[in-house]
């Protein structure tokens, strides 16, 4: 924590609160860049596309999701499909996510965060889409995005 003019700050970690809420059910993760053994890549759906499968990854996991009987006919089968699910899941998460763009289903609003911005320990935020001349929407994401943050402080256990 910095204390400075009896002002304090403290810095949240925005990207473990993503990693908390992209499995939730109102939230997609539409694009993001991966980087991963020294290669960078960026995966982005067609944002307007309320279905937008992340090419690749998202992709696999539908295929495989769309085969399940031909993923369950024997056991060399299943253990491919098993293979596979851990395959992408390593992808996921040994690959840090400098930025990602995040659209919350039931409210329509899509924004974007970018971290360690710049080199610096700061997020920055995007809104895409028309703000039509009010704070409403990204205060709704503030608002979300803090309660998320106070979600996962509960199931972190406390030092």
């Amino acid at each position: 924590m910095i204390e400075k003019l009896e002002i304090s700050f403290e810095n949240i970690d925005f990207k473990a609160i993503i990693d908390y809420i992209k499995d939730k059910e109102n939230i997609s993760i539409y694009a993001q860049r991966l980087q991963r053994n020294g290669t960078t890549a960026y995966l982005e759906a067609y944002a307007d596309d309320e279905n937008g499968v992340i090419p690749i990854l998202g992709e696999l996991s539908n295929f495989i999701e769309g085969n399940n009987q031909l993923f369950s006919l024997d056991e060399n089968t299943k253990r491919i499909k098993s293979e596979l699910e851990k395959f992408i899941k390593e992808i996921e998460v040994k690959s840090d996510i400098p930025m990602v763009k995040v659209r919350m289903d039931d409210e329509r609003i899509r924004f974007g965060i970018t971290h360690d911005y710049k080199g610096t320990n700061y997020s920055l935020f995007m809104f895409y889409g028309e703000l039509l001349g009010d704070k409403e929407m990204m205060d709704y994401v503030r608002n979300y995005l803090i309660e998320c943050n106070r979600e996962l402080e509960e199931l972190i256990p406390a030092e």
